[in-house]
Order: C-alpha cells, then sequence, then structure tokens
C-alpha cells in the first residue's frame, strides 16, 4: 500500500475528545434514528490516547455466519402504501434493489427542513436527521453497479437487499446473510472525496506502521537479551518485544479521522493483521497464518524479514458496460490482499521487492478471500466502501464531462458539511504491536507485521478494466411516486457475457 502525494483537502466533522475508552461496532450509524443510537466498529475500543484495542471475540469466535440466528435488533418499519407489483416494504428480499441517488437527497433534505436542523457546530448529534431506511441505503448490502438515468439527471445504485437486523455485537448487518449493510455515511464520505476539486490525498486509504523510535527499542532488546531460537519463540521473550517496540502509528488518508469510513479502514486493517499472524482464531479450519506458511518451508523461513508488510487493495477484477454506456457493473470482490518490505511511520512506499514467501502467501489469501469475508464482516464492510468508491468516481467523472448543468448530477445537499454533518467519533491514533515466535529447523522466526489499505476510486473504474456487459439490463423505471427513491427490479436474465 503506497502513500499517495498529500494535496489540500477539505474534511467534515467536529472531533469529540472522549473521556474515557469508546467501543466501537461494525456499522452502527450515529444519526436520530432509532437504529443509530450508539454501538461498535468491528469490535474494538478506542482509549483516550487514541489506541485502539479490544478486538470483538464473539467476531473471531464464529464470524458472521453463525449470526443468523440472532434477534433483530432495530424494530421493523411499518409496511408502506401498496404500489404496482406489491408492498414497498425494504424488509422484503429482493435480489435488485435500485436506489436513486436524486430522490435520496431530497428525501434527505426535506427530513432536514422538517426538522430545522441548522448544522449547529455546538450540536452533539449529526446536521442532519435520518431514518433507519435511510441510513442502510433501504437494506443493500451489496453494491453490484451504476445505473446513469439521464432524462432524469439521476444516478442509480443497485444490489441485492432485504431485511437488516443488529448482531449482539451492535453491527448492522442483512438479516440472512450477516453481511454489513451499505452505510449512507460511507456514501456522503467517499462522494465529497471524489467530487472534491483539490484533495488532500490522491487516494482513500490508511497505513498502520512502527516508529523509528520503537524499531531502535527493539533492536536494543534483542541484542541485550541474546536469546536462544527457542526463547525467542516464547510467550515471555514475545511479550517483552511487543512492548519494546510500542504501539504502531496509524495514518489515514483522503477522509475525516474521526469518521465511520475511517474507523472501517483501520480495523479492517488491523483485523488483516491479526489474522495474518495468528492472534486471531483462523475463520475457518484451512486458513493458514504467514507464520505456519514459512514453517511448511523451512528454506523460505531462513530468508523471511523481521517485518513485512500486508495491505489491501481496491481493486475490482473488471467493470462490464452496458452497450449504451449507461450502466456499469463490478466484477470481483473489490479488494485484493498485496505484500512488500516494511517501513517506518510516514515513510514514503520502498521500491524494494516483496519477498517471495510473502508473495506466495497473499497469492494463498486472495485464493480464499470469499470464503474469509463470509467469515470475518470488516472486510465485508470496507468491500462496500470500495463499491461506493468506485460508484462516486463514475458520477463524478460523469458530472465533469457534462456539456452544461442540466445534464450533470451534483447531490449539493450530500455534498455540503455544514448541511449534512456527519457525526464525528474517536480518532484511533495507535495500534499494538504484534510478534510471533516460531522454532523452524533451529532457528526461531519471528514476524513483525505492518499493513494498510488503499483505494483509489478513479483507479477502480479506469476504461482499462471496461469489458462489455452482454446482460440485458433489468427495467428500471422508478415508482410515481416522487418521494419514493427505492424500487425492486426483477432480476436480469443469466445471459452468456
Amino acid at each position: 500500500m503506497e502513500r499517495r502525494i498529500s494535496r489540500n483537502a477539505r474534511r467534515g466533522g467536529r472531533r469529540q475528545g472522549p473521556a474515557a475508552a469508546v467501543t466501537y461496532g461494525l456499522l452502527t450509524l450515529l444519526y436520530t434514528a432509532p437504529l443509530a443510537a450508539q454501538g461498535t466498529v468491528g469490535g474494538v475500543s478506542i482509549d483516550p490516547r487514541g489506541l485502539l484495542t479490544t478486538v470483538s471475540p464473539s467476531e473471531t469466535r464464529s464470524g458472521i455466519a453463525s449470526t443468523a440466528s440472532r434477534p433483530v435488533g432495530p424494530r421493523r418499519p411499518a409496511p408502506p402504501a401498496p404500489e404496482q407489483g406489491g408492498i414497498r416494504d425494504p424488509f422484503r428480499e429482493s435480489p435488485l434493489r435500485y436506489v436513486s441517488l436524486r430522490r435520496l437527497a431530497a428525501a434527505a433534505a426535506a427530513r432536514h427542513a422538517a426538522h430545522g436542523i441548522q448544522g449547529d457546530e455546538n450540536r452533539t448529534t449529526p446536521g442532519l436527521a435520518t431514518t433507519d431506511e435511510l441510513a442502510c441505503l433501504a437494506g443493500l448490502y451489496r453494491i453490484r453497479g451504476v445505473r446513469f438515468v439521464s432524462e432524469e439527471r439521476d444516478v442509480l445504485l443497485f444490489g441485492p437487499a432485504g431485511a437488516w437486523r443488529r448482531t449482539d455485537d451492535g453491527d448492522v448487518v442483512h438479516a440472512q446473510s450477516g453481511r454489513p449493510v451499505v452505510l449512507f455515511e460511507h456514501l456522503v464520505v467517499v462522494l465529497r472525496y471524489c467530487f472534491d476539486d483539490d484533495p488532500r490525498d490522491a487516494s482513500i486509504g490508511c497505513s498502520i506502521d512502527p516508529t523509528e523510535e520503537g524499531l531502535r527499542r527493539m533492536r536494543a532488546y534483542q541484542s541485550r537479551r541474546r536469546a536462544t531460537a527457542a526463547q525467542a519463540a516464547s510467550s515471555d521473550y514475545l511479550a517483552g518485544l511487543e512492548a519494546a517496540l510500542g504501539p504502531q502509528a496509524v495514518s489515514i488518508y483522503g477522509v475525516p479521522p474521526g469518521s465511520r469510513t475511517a474507523l472501517t479502514l483501520i480495523v479492517a486493517d488491523y483485523r488483516l493483521k491479526r489474522l495474518v499472524m495468528g492472534h486471531d482464531a483462523p475463520p475457518f479450519e484451512e486458513f493458514t497464518t504467514f507464520v505456519d506458511h514459512l514453517a511448511a518451508d523451512p528454506a523460505v523461513a531462513r530468508n523471511a524479514a523481521v517485518q513485512q508488510r500486508f495491505w489491501l487493495n481496491g481493486e475490482f477484477d473488471a467493470v462490464r458496460v452496458q452497450a449504451d454506456g449507461l450502466e456499469f457493473e463490478f466484477e470481483g470482490s473489490g479488494l485484493r490482499a498485496a505484500a512488500g518490505p516494511a517501513r517506518l511511520a510516514g515513510q514514503q512506499g520502498s521500491t524494494e521487492q516483496a519477498p517471495a514467501a510473502a508473495v506466495k502467501y497473499v497469492e494463498r489469501l486472495n485464493a480464499q478471500w470469499t470464503r474469509i469475508v463470509a467469515r470475518v464482516p470488516i472486510f465485508a464492510d470496507l468491500e462496500n466502501v470500495v463499491a461506493l468508491a468506485a460508484a462516486a468516481a463514475l458520477i463524478d467523472a460523469r458530472d465533469r464531462e457534462a456539456e452544461s448543468a442540466a445534464e450533470s448530477f451534483r447531490p449539493e445537499l450530500l455534498l455540503d458539511p455544514a448541511r449534512c454533518r456527519l457525526e464525528s467519533l474517536s480518532e484511533p491514533k495507535w495500534v499494538p504491536s504484534l510478534a510471533v515466535g516460531r522454532v523452524v529447523a533451529g532457528k526461531g522466526t519471528l514476524i513483525g507485521v505492518s499493513g494498510g489499505v488503499a483505494i483509489e476510486p478513479a483507479s477502480l473504474v479506469e476504461r482499462g478494466k471496461w469489458r462489455r456487459n452482454g446482460r440485458p439490463a433489468a427495467a428500471v423505471a422508478p415508482p410515481s411516486e416522487s418521494d419514493a427513491w427505492w424500487w425492486d427490479a426483477e432480476e436480469r436474465a443469466a445471459t452468456p457475457r
């Protein structure tokens, strides 16, 4: 994950300084709505110093698959009035639901006006009142793509949707699959990044890196202890090494550091780090940690770096484009693991090649990624952020290409941090260092892993990735009611591409 050159940018939201540790769950929404009271992001806590700790044991132990039997937390909305083809109930399971961004913004503006919210900086609640339905984008739990409706000056997000619920950990997920719902707040954050003419950072992402002082203390500790291979793999030695290295620094790019989107980036990065090093229980029996990978090949282990870097890149396999050039469908998960040499906090990317052992390991991770995501919900949440970033990049590109304002789409309310002010949470600044040891072929193998996340919205949908989509598009005619901002469509036929 390479950090890009910084440019000047606007950051929305107001940071709160907590007096005590605050616990966050995966997708809690801090809006004026029943669902939005309080909760967590990935089951971690952030103390007053900004140290992120305490991964949720229930998520590690069983993953999202086992949460399907848990009770629904938020109350079910009353069914809306009937329409042609059925009841407009957001809890109805649908393989293909459309969300109109123009109508969504209008619905948000109407609630904003009805509640008389002025965006007062002294408020502790956001400047935009919303509902569960709005906060969860009508139950979308995956963004499959985007369709432009020129005659309406509208943009439609589409994907599967259905009932949502809160888990015991406070996560808000699709009731049947347990996959995190797509978050209104993530949509607003990535739209603001993509529509900013002069963003401070050229990518959305984060980085977790050791400090120079911490590495000096670690080397001094190793020199002082002069441990044998067996001693270097002992829990006592490893605990001392982690203490000497100290917390690793968190850097956040492209999004407000106190936003829920920033927390999703950091928690996903931290979770990857813990899984790779074996500090969390494996998501499934066949999962292999990096140390296990090295132990399987002692010759490779002898040349392994003490400090190794693994990160997640936003990347789709392809973008399928309809013949009319108005619909774009994303192919692939949107995330790919990568590896490279470690670096210090604040240091630019290295040109060194990743060790062969690390390259082979990330190949295995990527081959198993679908299974990993099914068991670790924070990665699915990050996939949703990537898909929204791709959609926002396409919307921004089309807006820039428009010959007149009448042809463009700018969600002005959502882009205005004064009128649509998102809650600002505690900013993560540090994460604990992690070490793991294993004696392999008479040598104590010691690994310290740093990491990050890199999402470049424009690169996600660059023309080189476009492929013709041979499948017929579904009917997208919206309901006649002007305030209906989402609707279901019949699933398109599965024809060859």
